[in-house]
């Protein structure tokens, strides 16, 4: 299980700046109590192994949001994808003969409902469990509904035609399911901690042995890092996160149901 998504962002924010903010202080504590003791060849070598750290935590940072984004992109396209599956599925299912034509639109609308639980699930695994269940189940009596249609009419054009929206939809619900699971790697995730907390000592150290006075630049420094952090965090809570994907497309397949079946 990955922890650092259970735990509130706004939590998770304030350690991270907390614990940056304790390691610079300790690093320029220990610089000034060292710095006697250093000559210009080792303050040069540490101003070096410092902007050889800082620009390995830009290269990680760089990496991990760029990826995040990614994830972003999947995300809305595999939403949008789902959205298109639904419609065809809802249109093509209302072409069916009465009664399976009502039946077919009755619980296409209940999956509608049944995705927004999801996402209103939140990071509650027994609320998101029964919603994934409760789709499954409606797929189950969808592809029922299919195969008394194949039955009754095995030639039909709207009975292959519905068969192959259904396929659609379950993909692209299956598609959506495991997007939602994709996230940044735990190991990478300790690996930017552990050299942001190494980058935060190194800066804190060179102040110490400079004697800077320039806490603000240090401290813009470690907010910008809780930052970035932050989002590459929160984007991958797509369920109750601050940066969600746009459910404009889903919102869309419930008008034309409402205008169709009415």
């Amino acid at each position: 299980m990955d922890l650092h998504y259970d735990v509130p962002l706004s939590l998770f924010a304030c350690l991270l700046i907390a614990l940056l903010i304790v390691v610079a202080e300790w690093g320029r504590r220990v610089g000034q109590r060292s710095a006697p003791g250093y000559g210009e060849g080792a303050r040069d070598f540490v101003k070096l192994i410092t902007g050889v750290v800082l620009s390995l935590l830009t290269l990680l940072l760089s990496f991990s949001l760029s990826a995040a984004i990614g994830r972003y992109d999947a995300r809305r396209m595999a939403l949008v994808a789902e959205a298109n599956a639904l419609r065809s599925a809802y249109l093509q299912g209302s072409l069916l003969p009465v009664p399976r034509a009502g039946e077919a639109t009755r619980l296409l609308r209940s999956y509608v409902d049944v995705r927004d639980e999801l996402y209103a699930a939140g990071s509650n695994e027994s609320a998101l469990n029964e919603a994934v269940a409760r789709a499954d189940d409606i797929h189950l009596k969808l592809w029922r509904l299919q195969g008394e249609q194949a039955r009754a009419w095995p030639d039909a054009l709207a009975t292959r035609q519905f068969g192959e929206a259904l396929t659609a939809l379950m993909e692209s619900n299956a598609s959506r399911l495991s997007q939602l699971q994709h996230r940044l790697p735990t190991p990478l995730f300790l690996l930017l901690v552990l050299v942001s907390v190494f980058a935060a000592y190194l800066t804190g150290f060179g102040r110490g042995l400079g004697r800077s006075q320039h806490s603000r630049a240090q401290m813009l420094l470690l907010a910008l890092i809780t930052v970035i952090v932050g989002a590459i965090l929160d984007s991958d809570r797509p369920r109750d996160g601050l940066i969600t994907v746009p459910d404009d497309a889903m919102r869309s397949v419930e008008y034309l149901m409402d205008r169709v079946g009415s």
